[in-house]
């Protein structure tokens, strides 16, 4: 049998090639080494699944009949878990939108962000882009002229100060009411629809979620749609109320679509009674607001969470 540095040279080369094939850039700082009996590892690599294929090959070489976990495993630098000393640290200033992208040349657009904040910076391409991940979680594309240096190494996590959604259980607003949520959800019927935007001005449906609670309520949610429906606690169609999010398919194209369930405006005013669902939509190209009911005659339940505990009975 080969000695265990070989085949722990040739798992990661293997590994290592396919990495390469299977993602156009590749975030890789991983350095394997063998030494006292043991498989020793320093680095990191962007996502998770790219750890994985690492762990995987390692067992496979050296222990297929050993637990996965007794196999080093890379830090993962996009896991907003990571510790922030195995970051390296840009910044971005307020005052100007930053629209963040899926690819380097600039397509598809992800989300935005205009606030000042630190940033995790994973690669500085010489055509003046730069991979970086927002507070929100969202990797993407930027202009680099929009990332600053980030200065010395911060000695404590830049992103502390953000309250994130938990997962399995709602928790408490760090500001604002339900009935300020509202307000401010429906100071933008009419705004306009844009994909993977979350600005005021437009948005796309998860973007429209995000931008609304954390205006309202201090809390930052996730970008993407299936990362929301992940936050919170499960909510049974038969249970929505006020203040929950709810997740839809739409019954012709399948695409996945999120809005906030409100208590309906009262018959005074001119409109029905009982629960509506404010959303941004892509059919209409706008941010609309209808009753739930009808909500569900067009889109299909997937599901809906309970990400904040709101106090009392507040309905608004």
């Amino acid at each position: 049998m080969a000695h265990p540095a070989l085949l722990l040279r040739d798992a990661i080369t293997t590994a290592r090639a396919e990495l390469e094939q299977r993602y156009a850039v590749l975030v890789d700082s991983t350095v394997w080494s063998w030494s006292g009996g043991e498989v020793h590892m320093e680095g990191a690599v962007l996502v998770a699944t790219q750890a994985d294929i690492y762990q995987r090959a390692v067992q496979q070489a050296l222990g297929p009949d050993r637990p996965l976990t007794d196999w080093p495993r890379p830090a993962v630098l996009a896991d907003l878990s990571t510790a922030f000393y195995l970051q390296n640290w840009g910044r971005i200033r307020s005052g100007r939108v930053v629209d963040l992208y899926s690819g380097p040349d600039g397509d598809d657009l992800q989300t935005q962000w205009s606030e000042a904040a630190m940033v995790r910076v994973f690669l500085r391409r010489d055509d003046g882009r730069s991979l970086i991940q927002l507070p929100d979680g969202t990797v993407g594309w930027v202009d680099s002229e929009l990332v600053g240096g980030g200065g010395t190494q911060p000695s404590s996590d830049p992103w502390g100060s953000y309250v994130r959604p938990h997962v399995g259980r709602a928790i408490d607003p760090r500001s604002g009411t339900l009935s300020g949520v509202a307000r401010i959800a429906r100071s933008r019927l009419g705004r306009p629809y844009r994909w993977g935007g979350n600005r005021t001005e437009a948005a796309d449906c998860s973007g429209f979620i995000q931008s609304v609670l954390y205006e309202g309520a201090g809390i930052l949610l996730p970008k993407n749609t299936r990362d929301q429906m992940r936050k919170g606690s499960r909510v049974a169609a038969t249970g929505v109320r006020p203040g929950d999010v709810l997740f839809v398919r739409g019954r012709n194209k399948n695409l996945m679509h999120v809005g906030l369930i409100l208590s309906a405006a009262t018959a005074a005013e001119g409109a029905h009674r009982g629960r509506s669902v404010i959303h941004s939509c892509l059919s209409r190209q706008t941010v609309i607001e209808e009753p739930l009911e009808d909500f569900l005659e067009i889109y299909r339940f997937t599901g809906a969470r309970r990400i904040l505990a709101w106090p009392g009975l507040e309905l608004q």
